[in-house]
């Protein structure tokens, strides 16, 4: 079970840390503010484009006060209009540079902004990379948020058992804290690759006591008509086309080789796995040490060994 968001957080600008307000296990709500770069720089040069602004609307108010004295002169016959125009142009660039000086001040203001992190959702902080005084790059994450309220569990079943959940309808998951009531949100219809299976998703209600990243199960009874068998999870490895593949130990002789057997996964269920392929009754079957074994490998079964040890002893 996962919160549905998880982000690390950092800072758009690089620059010194002046503060950070929070501490891993602290709660923080949406649009709250949590650390901050050293912004006095940034202010400094904002009072400067302050001050050029207003220059530039007085050198601006001059210049339209003065275009409009020439119109006047010039509809008296004291000046040509071509002076006139002239002033009107020293007009137009001086409200330039009042764009300009505006624009330069914005850009330092939004570079401020930019120097706090703030919360984007109500929730928990998890992690903290830095302190105070550290120097931080643009994007570097500085703490990890984890969203509070209700989880999020994907659970892997099997494609056969897709058409029995009904989105909307309520399931009893297993965790580790007991079992859980969850609505299924979805199903996505995607077989991965790697498992064989399609996720489910269940919205898991935030006052279960469930923690997140805690394991959980789907608790389902079905009947299976299909013919086949039980293996721990970890007596499989994986093979191509979406198989799987079991070794047998097959007596030659006075001795035990391990022969692998394609089967395929009917449905998975927790640590084990229903298959079917061409085991029959009474076989055996290595289920655990598979990273050990290769096709033909010597083996001893264990109720073998044991036999043997204690005769031996």
């Amino acid at each position: 079970a996962e919160a549905r968001r998880t982000s690390r957080l950092g800072f758009q600008t690089g620059g010194r840390i002046e503060r950070i307000d929070v501490r891993v296990g602290d709660t923080v709500k949406a649009g709250q503010t949590i650390a901050r770069l050293d912004t006095r720089s940034l202010v400094a040069q904002l009072a400067s484009a302050k001050a050029v602004v207003e220059e530039a609307r007085a050198a601006h108010q001059l210049a339209l006060d003065t275009a409009d004295r020439q119109r006047q002169l010039q509809a008296q016959g004291h000046v040509s209009a071509q002076r006139v125009e002239e002033f009107v142009a020293q007009a137009t660039t001086a409200m330039a540079r009042v764009e300009a000086a505006s624009a330069q001040a914005d850009t330092l203001r939004v570079q401020i902004d930019l120097a706090s992190i703030t919360a984007p959702y109500d929730g928990v902080i998890v992690s903290r990379f830095a302190d105070e005084g550290a120097i931080a790059g643009p994007g570097q994450a500085i703490l990890e948020l984890v969203e509070a309220g209700d989880l999020e569990a994907q659970i892997g079943v099997s494609a056969r058992i897709v058409p029995e959940l009904v989105p909307g309808e309520i399931y009893t998951l297993e965790a580790e804290t007991g079992p859980v009531e969850a609505p299924l949100r979805s199903v996505t219809g995607v077989v991965d690759a790697s498992q064989r299976t399609v996720a489910a998703v269940f919205d898991v209600p935030a006052g279960s006591g469930v923690p997140a990243g805690s394991l959980v199960r789907l608790k389902m009874q079905r009947k299976l008509e299909e013919k086949g068998f039980w293996v721990p999870l970890k007596a499989l490895s994986s093979a191509n086309r979406g198989m799987w593949t079991v070794y047998a130990v097959v007596a030659e002789g006075d001795e035990w080789r391990a022969q692998p057997r394609l089967v395929e996964m009917v449905y998975p269920a927790g640590e084990r796995a229903f298959v079917r392929g061409p085991v029959e009754a009474g076989d055996r079957i290595i289920v655990d040490g598979l990273q050990r074994v290769t096709p033909g490998a010597k083996v001893l079964p264990r109720e073998v060994q044991r036999a043997e040890t204690a005769n031996g002893g």
